[in-house]
C-alpha cells in the first residue's frame, strides 16, 4: 500500500463538488481513479436533488449529508441517511450501509464521490470504508477485523446503549469492540466538550481519524515487521505478576501489543507507554490484565495533569476542561486543540500507574 514517509495512506487534495472546489481526501496508491470523500459542513441535499437526471452519478451521502434513505444502483446514487424518513430503530446506520454496499461490491474503490456533513464516528467509519471498498470486499482478513466494530457502532448509533446483544457477537468480541470504539470516540467528545468541533477542520479531522482506523484494520497485515521498544523497567506485584513498562514510537500501538505478549509469562502484563511520532501519548495494558481497570488509572492521572496545568499556570478553559479517557485497557491523556502534550513526564505516569493496579489487587 503506498504511504508517505510517515505511514499515511492517505493525502488531502481540492477537488470540485457542486461547481466548487473543496478539499477531500483521496488514498495515495490509487491517485486520481481512486474515490473522493468530500466532508461539507452544513450540507444537507433533499432527495428531489438526488432523483434529478442530471445528478452526478456514483456519489454517495453519507448520514444526513442527504435528508433521507435514497438507493439508486443503476445510476450510483446513494443516502445512508438513517434519520430523516425512516424509521430509525430499524434502519442501519450509515457505517452498516457503507460496510453492506462494499462488501457486495456494489460500490468499488474507484470512481466515487463520498459526501458527508460531520465526520462523528459512525461517518468516519463510512467513510473508511468507502475509500477501502476494496479492502473490505476483496481482504477477509481485514472485513473480519472490522465487521464487529461497524456493527457495533451502528447499534449504538441507531438505538443507544444496553442493545448490543442484538448485533448477534459474543461477549468477549463485544467487550474489544466498545474499548476500541471508546478509544477512537475519545477526540471526538472532547472536541464537543470544549465546544472546538464547531471550528475544527472537518476534513483535516476526517484523514486523521482515517489513520488512527487503520490503525486497528491494518496492523495484521505488518505483524512480521520488527518494532523497536525499549522495556523501562518490570515491577513485581503483590499478586505475584510482573507488570512490564515499554516504551515504543514509530508504529502502531497493535502491533507493539502483538510484540511484547509473545514474551511475557503466563500470569504477566504489561503496560505499553506508547508514543506516535506526534507527541501523542497512549497508555495500553496487555497480557493477563483480567484483575484490572484503567478508568481508576485514568481519574488518578487525571487529577495528577489538573495539577501540572496549574504549575503551568494554563488558564485556557478548553485545556482545563480536557481530560485522560478510554476504556479499562487502553487510556491517553487529554488532546489538546493547540497539540500540546501531557503535562505529565512518563515517572510521574508510571509511578500513577503502578500506585493504581497496586489498589485493585486483591488479597
Amino acid at each position: 500500500m503506498s504511504e508517505d514517509g510517515n505511514g499515511n495512506r492517505y493525502a488531502v487534495e481540492f477537488a470540485e463538488f457542486d461547481g466548487v472546489q473543496h478539499k477531500a481526501i483521496c488514498r495515495r496508491d490509487l491517485g486520481t481513479r481512486g474515490n473522493r470523500l468530500f466532508m461539507i459542513r452544513g450540507l444537507a441535499k433533499e432527495l428531489k436533488d438526488l432523483r434529478r437526471v442530471d445528478h452526478p452519478r456514483n456519489t454517495v451521502y453519507m448520514d444526513g449529508a442527504a435528508r433521507g434513505p435514497y438507493y439508486d444502483k443503476k445510476r450510483g446514487i446513494f443516502s445512508t441517511d438513517h434519520h430523516d424518513g425512516c424509521i430509525r430503530q430499524i434502519t442501519d446506520a450509515a457505517c452498516v450501509q457503507e460496510m453492506n454496499l462494499t462488501r457486495t461490491r456494489i460500490i468499488g474503490a474507484v470512481g466515487y464521490r463520498h459526501v458527508g456533513n460531520e465526520p462523528d464516528l459512525d461517518t468516519l467509519f463510512a467513510s473508511w470504508a468507502g475509500l477501502n471498498a476494496d479492502l473490505i470486499a476483496h481482504d477477509d482478513r481485514v472485513f473480519r477485523r472490522m465487521l464487529p466494530l461497524f456493527l457495533l457502532e451502528g447499534n449504538i448509533d441507531g438505538l443507544g446503549l444496553g442493545y448490543e446483544e442484538l448485533i448477534g457477537l459474543a461477549p468477549d468480541v463485544i467487550a474489544e469492540a466498545r474499548e476500541r470504539i471508546h478509544w477512537l470516540l475519545h477526540r471526538e467528545q472532547e472536541l464537543k466538550t470544549t465546544d472546538h468541533w464547531k471550528t475544527i477542520d472537518f476534513v483535516d479531522y476526517t484523514e486523521e481519524g482515517l489513520r488512527e482506523i487503520d490503525k486497528f484494520a491494518l496492523y495484521r497485515h505488518k505483524l512480521d515487521v520488527p518494532v523497536a521498544m525499549t522495556v523501562h523497567r518490570k515491577f513485581p506485584l503483590r499478586n505475584g505478576q510482573q507488570l512490564h513498562f515499554v516504551q515504543a514510537a514509530n508504529t502502531g500501538i497493535y502491533e507493539v501489543e502483538n510484540t511484547i505478549t509473545k514474551h511475557l509469562g503466563e500470569r504477566d502484563c504489561a503496560c505499553i507507554i506508547f508514543y506516535d511520532g506526534r507527541s501523542k501519548l497512549t497508555v495500553k495494558l496487555s497480557g493477563f490484565v483480567n484483575d484490572f481497570d484503567l478508568v481508576p488509572v485514568g481519574i488518578a492521572l487525571d487529577v495528577k495533569e489538573m495539577e501540572g496545568k496549574q504549575r503551568q499556570n494554563v488558564l485556557d478553559p478548553a485545556m482545563l476542561n480536557a481530560h485522560w479517557g478510554g476504556g479499562s485497557s487502553i487510556h491517553g491523556p487529554p488532546r489538546y486543540y493547540n497539540g500540546a502534550g501531557s503535562f505529565l513526564d512518563n515517572e510521574v505516569i508510571i509511578q500513577t500507574v503502578v500506585e493504581e493496579l497496586e489498589k485493585q489487587i486483591t488479597a
